[in-house]
């Protein structure tokens, strides 16, 4: 990208750095913003997004402004763009900055590794800088720099013989990730990821209960050969880990579930695609080699639920992972609040939150999966986000029951895991069911507020059905002391979904594939503390009697 310089003008002028990108993801406006003489205001109206968006969660691009006390201003105007695939860049801003106070205010705001870039063959692009009496001789060069179009970036160092380097972070444990997430990825994503339903005390449980478990730790024992090996219905596993399904993965990161895909693969675990994803079957297959598992939940459609099966085969997925505990939704307050709806609903915090993730906006411009994958061209009458709404509304099926898993098994014809499993009796009608393997989870605390926490639940439905079936567990998984815990209590294999997410928003697929470390160097490490070498040695000896769950 382009750089050029801006002359020093005096000796007060320090640090600046100008460089952003703003997307107005998930929402449009019809008004204009306006940044100037210290005032930030939104006019015009808001409106969702119609059809003429072509299904695309972005088809606004805002651009970002940043405002110091009247020193500059500037005015961007919103334009819609008929298509994805017309999705550009465009973020221009032009400033004098005359103290350090401002300088370091502005560098905070526009620090990003997106360049500002004016699309000149779209008319309704205008970016015009304030020629008053607080605008500097730099700020008007800036703006007709912009104004004339291509790609720019203004930098302003005050020691430019000093180079930068992007600071990076020390990540040591899944919350460090987490903190990084919220930083970086927009809030009403973030939210959708990391809440539950209701008062949120399922979804508190399901971590706070590990807690509570504590180890036997076991000295002068041999630890050397260590192995976490083991397999999940016949397949490989470097761990007892699998990466959980998990809805709008892709919005949590450009290309999101791609990536996750590729992390786990080369780790080697399974990772599975949600049916609410962004990325589709299709592109899972075309990204990976390693075979894939799919997540369904099961629609009213009928029709559409057996293409989905089919397109699941075609792209050699080794495992179906039905879902049983989503008939219908549970209320979680933060995604109402955040507006969260297909399409979403923008709001002036969620545009004005948008505008501050430049790195999360620039990596949106440059995909076009931006709507689910699985669904829109595919679902009958579904080709855009305004059918999607009304859709999914409907859809999701209330009678779901234990003779549709049996038409989904033999429709499928291969492996089945049954997901949402919290009950012995659901656990043996589960085994009858022929299915290979049932997930004892709680949907991460996102359906029924007050339900007990998924290792709470585990211990009692795997001394029932244990040896009948491989029972595995998902649901607070933060470390790999809680699979060790969750393995000792009788889980066959663990999923997790919020600790990959967090590396995802955080730093992408190597964010998912750090957590991935993390997770299994503490499961080896406490593993050996509690005088073990194997993890399919690990039971409920390594436990200390009375603080666990029976």
């Amino acid at each position: 990208m382009p750089e050029w310089p801006v002359r020093r003008r005096r000796p007060a002028l320090t640090g600046l750095r100008l460089a952003g990108s703003g997307i107005c993801a998930a929402a449009q406006t019809t008004g204009a913003w306006h940044a100037g003489r210290g005032k930030l205001l939104l006019t015009g109206g808001v409106s969702s997004i119609g059809g003429a968006a072509g299904g695309d969660l972005t088809p606004w691009v805002l651009t970002g402004c940043y405002t110091t006390h009247g020193e500059f201003g500037a005015t961007a105007f919103a334009t819609h763009l008929p298509t994805q695939d017309d999705a550009v860049a465009a973020c221009g801003v032009a400033a004098s900055i005359d103290n350090r106070r401002e300088a370091s205010l502005a560098h905070r705001a526009f620090d990003a590794g997106a360049g500002a870039t004016l699309a000149p063959d779209i008319a309704a692009f205008k970016l015009r800088v304030a020629r008053g009496a607080g605008a500097s001789r730099a700020t008007r060069r800036v703006g007709r720099h912009l104004f004339r179009g291509g790609a720019a970036t203004a930098r302003y160092d005050r020691r430019p013989d000093r180079p930068r380097s992007p600071h990076m972070p020390v990540i040591t444990h899944i919350e460090d990730l987490r903190v990084l997430a919220k930083k970086r990825v927009p809030r009403m994503f973030y939210d959708y990821a990391d809440s539950g339903s209701y008062t949120e005390g399922t979804y508190r449980a399901n971590e706070s209960d590990f807690q509570r478990i504590k180890l036997r730790q076991r000295v002068a024992v041999n630890m050397d050969n260590r192995s976490l090996r083991t397999k999940l219905v016949g397949i490989d596993a470097a761990m007892p880990v699998a990466i959980a399904p998990t809805g709008l993965t892709g919005m949590q990161h450009a290309d999101g579930e791609i990536l996750a895909a590729r992390a786990a693969q080369q780790f080697g675990i399974p990772f599975t695609l949600s049916t609410m994803s962004i990325c589709s079957i299709e592109d899972i297959a075309a990204a990976t080699r390693a075979p894939f598992w799919f997540q369904l939940y099961v629609m009213k459609d009928r029709a559409f639920i057996e293409r989905l099966i089919d397109r699941a085969k075609a792209a050699q997925c080794s495992a179906l992972m039905l879902t049983l505990d989503l008939q219908i939704l549970g209320q979680r307050h933060k995604d109402i609040k955040n507006g969260l709806s297909t399409p979403p609903k923008p709001t002036l915090a969620n545009l004005i939150n948008l505008v501050t993730k430049p790195r999360w906006c620039w990596g949106m411009l440059n995909t076009k999966r931006r709507s689910f994958g699985n669904i829109v061209g595919h679902a009958q009458g579904v080709g855009d986000l305004s059918s999607l709404s009304s859709w999914t509304a409907e859809q999701f099926d209330p009678r779901l029951n234990w003779g549709d898993v049996e038409w989904i098994k033999k429709r499928w014809g291969g492996k089945l895991i049954l997901k949402g499993i919290m009950d012995e009796e659901d656990a043996r009608l589960a085994v009858e069911s022929g299915a290979d393997a049932l997930i004892v989870s709680n949907h991460g605390g996102r359906q029924l507020d007050g339900a007990p926490s998924s290792i709470a639940a585990l211990p009692a439905i795997a001394q029932a059905v244990g040896p009948m079936i491989e029972v595995w567990m998902d649901g607070g998984i933060r470390s790999g002391q809680d699979v060790l815990k969750a393995v000792a209590l009788g889980a066959h294999g663990t999923l997790i979904g919020r600790a990959f997410l967090y590396g995802l928003g955080a730093m992408g697929q190597a964010g998912v594939t750090k957590a991935l470390e993390i997770i299994a160097k503490e499961l080896e490490i406490t593993m050996a503390f509690c005088g073990h070498t194997d993890i399919r040695t690990v039971d409920r000896r390594v436990l200390l009697p009375g603080t666990y769950p029976t």
